[in-house]
């Protein structure tokens, strides 16, 4: 369905100022009729501008398609509860003109909670969300031999707090069979070659890399409960080139009735606060990735001259096309770097996958960072 028009609601729309962590800043304006109640229709414009200021958030998450097909079911879940989304707003502006009063404001928007929300509601594609694979060694589970292992809490915990944010997370057990143990020592060490290789074969936007330790920390004050300490120390890669996004740390400790116990809780509580640090710096390293020009290779196997020179007029022809260049083109492959205005690199897949591609019979063969690799099948 088409978006509603709000001719005496909302004043307009502003662009977005700025966008920091998991907020975001916008201006945004409401207006209602005064009927003799300057209270009320105070509280009635400033209530339309809060939704204003989610509804451009909103817009700015969502495809325009699925924002306009599924208008019913955002204003439902998130626009009735518009003031739930803003995490705090200052009044730039209230006055009255004729029988109208107008309101604008500048709000910060929770950006993180409405793709959560859009996610859970299944309006968000996993698509528009980085892959990861989480990578996290437990010091304590084979002390014996001194070789540590992948997996444990903190593993398991990162990796389902990434998962509730709507990233798509590798399986730990697919991570184990397409690497070895120095791979992972060089994560640690902070070889971002080695990182960008890893990530090319594992087919992943982000590697998030660390180790964990606990120890027993003595008894509580409470009489029959023991304390454990608990370090853990965590990384992000950014696949494409290896380079280093965040490095975090946390050291605390917990009690419980039993070490065991004590421990558990000590790597869950460090590792829930390590996710919420790391998705704060991923979501905006993420975001800004997402938006303004980006370039993309594409790198075709299985396409003469003649149908290379179609692909790029369709190309050229799509919605955000920027450019379209060819690199290379020989017996064996083509290579195209294609740019585009605040696109992922999966509207470049879904677009040569679709029915309207001149050119048919593609099947992707990688996708790593800026890269996608296709191959034809017939």
């Amino acid at each position: 369905m088409p978006r509603p028009l709000f001719v005496f609601i909302v004043l307009s729309f502003f662009s977005v100022f700025s966008s920091v962590g998991i907020a975001q800043s916008v201006v945004a304006g409401g207006s209602a009729p005064l009927q003799n109640d300057l209270r009320a229709a105070e509280r009635e414009a400033l209530e339309q501008a809060l939704r204003s200021a989610v509804e451009q958030v909103v817009a700015d998450v969502l495809p325009n398609d699925v924002f306009a097909e599924r208008y019913e079911t955002v204003e439902r879940h998130i626009f009735l509860q518009a003031a739930d989304y803003v995490a705090k707003y200052e009044v730039l502006q209230s006055r009255t003109r004729g029988n109208i009063r107008h309101v604008t404001l500048k709000a910060e928007v929770k950006r993180a909670a409405i793709e959560i929300k859009l996610t859970d509601l299944g309006l968000l594609s996993a698509a528009d969300m980085p892959r990861i694979a989480v990578l996290m060694v437990d010091k304590n589970a084979a002390p014996e031999s001194g070789q540590a292992v992948l997996g444990g809490v903190a593993q398991a915990r990162l990796a389902a707090c990434f998962l509730k944010r709507g990233f798509v997370v590798l399986d730990l057990e697919q991570v184990k069979r397409n690497m070895k143990r120095e791979e992972l020592d060089a994560l640690l060490s902070l070889d971002e070659e080695k990182a960008s290789a890893l990530g090319l074969r594992l087919n992943v936007d982000l590697l998030v890399a660390g180790e964990s330790r606990t120890a027993e920390a003595g008894d509580s004050p409470l009489e029959g409960f023991k304390v454990a300490s608990c370090v853990i120390q965590c990384r992000v890669f950014y696949a494409d080139n290896g380079r280093l996004l965040a490095s975090k740390h946390v050291d605390l400790n917990a009690t419980g009735i039993s070490s065991l116990q004590a421990s558990a809780r000590a790597l869950e509580n460090g590792a829930d606060k390590l996710c919420g640090d790391l998705t704060q710096a991923v979501d905006a390293f993420w975001r800004k990735q997402r938006s303004g020009p980006r370039t993309f290779t594409l790198v075709l196997s299985g396409a003469d001259y003649g149908e290379l020179r179609k692909i790029q007029e369709y190309l050229r022809g799509l919605s955000g096309t920027l450019s379209v260049t060819e690199r290379e083109f020989n017996a064996a492959q083509a290579v195209l770097d294609v740019s585009f205005n605040n696109r992922p690199i999966e509207y470049l897949l879904d677009a040569m996958l679709s029915n309207k591609c001149p050119v048919q019979g593609w099947a992707l063969r990688l996708k790593s960072g800026n890269a996608l690799n296709l191959t034809r099948k017939y």
